[in-house]
């Protein structure tokens, strides 16, 4: 929650099968909980909880949604003193987390609301098209079920994947839990089979030299991880700069 100078990573709890109407209300609970204590630093907190470190993924969050009233949507006209200008947006093209569901309120001819524009922006090493698709569907049902089903509606009696989409997605699943095996079971003997081996590629060596010299280490081997050895984000930061 923010604009990342200070985040909130905001976690739900859907446990004991509420209602939606229940389950709107450990949200706000939680987040303003949350936002009681937005003025700790995040990295502080980062550093305090020390938790399981990977460069493969934030320690946190892996999802993040935005969402903008229709004023903030379409009021991009603006005025650099005389001169006219309008808002746009920057696409960078790279996905900043693992799944981004982004919402924009519209307004129609007359000024009412005129729905909601949702997006998502994911990482293509983790997703295809395909499942990122079914993935911004499933979440349009969703909202379309908070808004549209009573209150006193249990959670569990809000079916959003049919038995076909399960089906698939146990497939998808399985599929990448064997790959995943197979690709640590290759790790693992290259491990192996590195270990007895001096280095012979000279920017792994560079790379080596450089992880040593932040971390304050003699030698880091091939392999070892950063955060375990030691690393933080501020150190990550002085890694990348040099």
């Amino acid at each position: 929650m923010g604009f990342f100078v200070n985040t909130l990573a905001l976690r739900t709890d859907l446990s004991g099968d509420p209602t939606l109407g229940e389950l709107v209300g450990r949200v706000r609970d939680a987040d303003l909980a949350a936002f009681a204590h937005d003025d700790l630093p995040f990295d502080l907190l980062v550093e305090d909880l020390n938790p399981e470190r990977s460069l493969g993924r934030h320690p946190f969050f892996q999802v993040v949604v935005s969402a903008q009233t229709a004023g903030e949507a379409q009021d991009t006209a603006r005025g650099l003193g005389g001169i006219p200008g309008a808002l746009d947006g920057a696409d960078l093209a790279t996905a900043k987390f693992d799944l981004g569901f982004h919402c924009a309120e519209t307004l129609g001819p007359d000024g009412g609301p005129g729905g909601v524009r949702l997006g998502l922006q994911y990482a293509t090493d983790l997703y295809d098209e395909e499942t990122a698709l079914l993935l911004l569907d499933l979440f349009r049902r969703a909202l379309t079920a908070l808004a549209e089903r009573p209150a006193d509606t249990p959670l569990d009696t809000v079916r959003l994947v049919t038995d076909e989409e399960r089906r698939d997605l146990d497939r998808r699943h399985e599929a990448l839990a064997a790959a995943e095996r197979s690709r640590a079971g290759a790790a693992a003997g290259k491990g192996a089979r590195d270990g007895a081996r001096a280095v012979t590629d000279p920017r792994e060596e560079i790379l080596r030299g450089l992880f040593a010299e932040i971390l304050g280490r003699d030698e880091v081997l091939p392999g070892e991880n950063f955060f375990k050895l030691g690393g933080h984000s501020l150190l990550a930061g002085k890694l990348t700069n040099r």
